[in-house]
């Protein structure tokens, strides 16, 4: 497998798969360290030892380090198709600074080592944003003030109904009173078992004016979720007009005052304003608990980056996506639009709406859409959140209207919806950008210190924004919410996300860290692969998980010959074994791709089809004995379930039993049964073979190990070359001479 060199992640320098199968897979790195060449000296001459530039870099990457007595030099040597000379000259600082580091505390642990010099932490330290105050303001209050200023404006529109400011106030004024009366306040958990609609919404209203906090549950979840989340919750009461098994009053829609006046106190920014839930790595959910403060943060932020207007409501409350489409209008006098149905139905009645120009979705989402066949739209801006953005994705959207507005919005619920963005483009899509106002970004190794730009390392969030951690969980907040010593910073979130620093101060999204899955002893990020095959002409959509061992790929599209353009494009161990063609890729309820919802591939056997030609005979039977199955002439070796490992297993044999030479290429280039044998049965040409020996307790020495001891027993030397320059006058008839005497004297010199 190649490898490129790099800087941070877990440790110093990490190795990163080249997944370019033009590069020699053997070595693509090599390390050298030179002894020093011995002291040579001429009378009336002065010789010193000359490093020659090479020619064309040998390798991607060589260190070359020499002893040169009381030190050391480095020489790095690149292909300069790879990298840029500004991050060669980068990484060769980073080797100096650590060796000095060696030198001064020979005895200091190895994980502590700097490579960031002070120039390079101040470019650092200016890239991660700038500290800001919490806001004093709440999205309580700045509702209230659109109430005052606009009553009569719609603030909700679902279906035909168009609710106005005025009543949707007094509706939630209400719900809070009595909501009041039923023993809701600061800080109290509320559950809301409701779709997106207009109820929903007044209830979330309600609540945060009572000062409680919202946990919206999706109605479609299982009954085992909703009650391991209100196990955790423990709530006063939960809103909901579905059943719900639970101890915990429940209150339905129909029993809720039609309007009040509110008198009570509005909440502090410090109170908890919503508790989401995401998935836990125990199996069971953890409540993100987030406070007024850094609501009001993101929504001030979010409302200067994409303006005052009306949003589309089409997603489940379960999810920190509708904040940004329920706070940004309702705080500066638009409306929400409730767009009911699936993921299709709502997503097609959102491009083809009279009025709205904005959506907030996931990349999921837009291979929703890529299947509408929607020719024109209105909108013209895209906001893009919670997974990994790709170059399909983008052309998707840039075929609805070439000019539109695409913003990758990244942010963890733990962060409050959204702390770095960027303006999408085709040729970056895994760009994320920098960090918005008030919050501050931190790439860090493994020991939580800064790598340099270029190097991948996790991000640390910190900053108003900041979740106030998990909901009764203080060992997991304690965990996950740490404190960040390279900022001078008291916390800071650790995202487990992969990222880099840019040239130009943006951030690459390299992934998750827990996204890795091992395959046959490789690491593999199923990220990877999945930008390579949402790029293959025909896949609309594309998914990549592993089932049993081996990678299965999902696509969603009219795709033909997948797995022939991936092996193009992806070395052995990342290559899928199977492609499954699906009508949509399985969503949550975030609108996150369900990857424990991808289907195992149904392996339905073809019509066997038997060998017809001796040469066909030897492959099958190489194949099934590498497959531990029979095959078929007409099957694919990889879609068999094969891989590097069972392909030089059956390179091996053939080579054997056919006398030719097969290589493990031959195999990739021609997997099936009749191509890889009519490829043999064009070589006449037998390899020579080498007879075994047979055992010994010793063994005779080769010709080159007898020449080696030879030498050395008449007291020579083994040749190694160094160059030397000299220096003083120049004897040309006794130099002619000399060289004369060099080449009579070996007879490679004159042939």
């Amino acid at each position: 497998m190649g490898a490129k060199l790099s800087g941070g992640g877990g440790s110093k320098f990490q190795i990163e798969q080249n997944s370019d199968i033009n590069v020699t897979p053997f070595v693509d790195v090599m390390v050298t360290l030179a002894a020093p060449l011995p002291d040579v000296s001429l009378p009336g001459a002065s010789v010193e030892p000359v490093v020659l530039p090479p020619v064309q870099a040998r390798f991607d990457l060589t260190w070359a380090f020499a002893d040169v007595g009381d030190a050391i030099e480095m020489r790095l040597e690149y292909r300069a198709a790879l990298y840029a000379r500004e991050r060669m000259a980068r990484m060769a600082a980073h080797c100096l600074r650590i060796a000095e580091a060696v030198v001064a505390a020979p005895d200091g642990a190895l994980a502590l080592l700097p490579m960031v010099s002070a120039d390079e932490r101040a470019w650092l330290h200016a890239q991660s944003g700038a500290d800001a105050a919490r806001p004093s303001d709440t999205v309580v209050s700045a509702f209230a003030r659109v109430v005052d200023r606009a009553p009569e404006a719609v603030a909700v529109r679902d279906g035909a109904v168009a609710v106005r400011y005025r009543e949707l106030d007094a509706r939630a004024n209400g719900l809070a009173m009595w909501l009041r009366q039923l023993g809701v306040r600061r800080e109290s958990r509320v559950a809301l078992c409701l779709p997106a609609g207009v109820d929903a919404i007044v209830a979330i209203l309600a609540v945060l004016k009572a000062g409680g906090a919202y946990t919206p549950i999706d109605p479609a979840w299982p009954s085992a979720r909703v009650s391991d989340v209100l196990e955790d919750l423990s709530p006063v009461v939960v809103l909901s007009d579905a059943p719900v098994d639970t101890a915990v009053p429940v209150c339905r829609t129909s029993a809720w005052p039609a309007s009040g006046e509110w008198h009570g106190e509005a909440p502090a920014p410090g109170d908890a304003a919503y508790v989401l839930y995401t998935s836990g790595s125990t199996g069971r959910p953890k409540g993100v608990v987030i406070e007024h403060a850094s609501l009001a943060q993101y929504v001030q932020w979010a409302l200067g980056a994409y303006g005052a207007r009306d949003w589309p409501l089409f997603t489940s409350l379960s999810v920190d996506l509708t904040v940004t489409s329920l706070f940004l209008p309702l705080v500066s006098g638009h409306a929400v639009h409730v767009c009911a149905g699936d993921a299709a139905a709502a997503l097609r009645a959102i491009v083809s709406h009279d009025t709205l120009d904005v959506v907030k979705l996931t990349p999921s989402h837009i291979a929703v859409l890529a299947g509408l066949e929607v020719s024109t739209t209105r909108l013209r801006l895209v906001v893009v959140g919670g997974e990994a953005l790709t170059a399909s994705h983008l052309d998707t959207l840039r075929r609805l209207h070439p000019s539109m507005r695409v913003v990758n919005e990244y942010g963890p619920t733990e962060a409050t919806v959204g702390c770095v963005a960027a303006e999408a483009c085709e040729d970056t899509p895994s760009v994320i950008g920098r960090p918005v106002a008030g919050a501050r970004v931190w790439v860090v190794d493994r020991d939580g210190a800064l790598v340099p730009r270029g190097a991948w390392g996790e991000l640390w969030v910190s900053g108003p924004g900041l979740a106030r951690g998990y909901h009764a969980a203080p060992a997991l907040t304690a965990e996950r919410f740490v404190p960040c010593a390279v900022g001078g910073v008291v916390r800071a979130y650790r995202t487990g996300d992969r990222v880099r620093w840019r040239e130009d101060g943006q951030l690459d999204y390299g992934g998750r860290f827990d996204a890795q899955v091992k395959v046959r002893g490789h690491r593999v990020e199923l990220g990877d692969i999945e930008a390579h095959l949402t790029a293959v002409p025909g896949v609309r959509a594309g998914a990549v998980a592993l089932h049993d061992t081996v990678l299965v790929a999902y696509v969603v599209g009219e795709a033909t010959a997948v797995l022939e353009t991936l092996r193009q494009r992806l070395p052995p161990a990342l290559m899928p074994a199977h492609v499954v063609t699906l009508e949509a890729l399985p969503l949550l309820p975030s609108g996150k791709l369900d990857r424990a919802a991808l289907p195992a591939p149904a392996l339905t056997p073809r019509a066997a089809v038997a060998p017809r030609t001796v040469e066909e005979q030897l492959v099958a039977a190489a194949f099934a004995d590498a497959l531990g199955q029979p095959v078929s002439v007409d099957d694919d070796f990889f879609a068999a379930g094969g891989h590097s490992l069972s392909a030089m297993q059956a390179a091996v044999r053939l080579n054997r039993d056919t006398g030719r030479d097969v290589s493990l290429r031959d195999i990739f280039a021609h997997p099936t049964v009749a191509s890889l044998a009519q490829v043999l049965s064009q070589v006449d040409v037998a390899p020579a073979t080498i007879a075994p020996v047979p055992d010994a307790d010793d063994y005779a020495v080769s010709d080159a190990q007898r020449r080696m001891w030879l030498l050395v027993e008449m007291g020579g030397r083994y040749a190694m070359p160094g160059p030397l320059r000299l220096e003083g006058a120049l004897d040309g008839p006794r130099l002619e001479r000399a060289i004369t005497a060099v080449v009579a004297r070996h007879e490679a010199l004159r042939t």
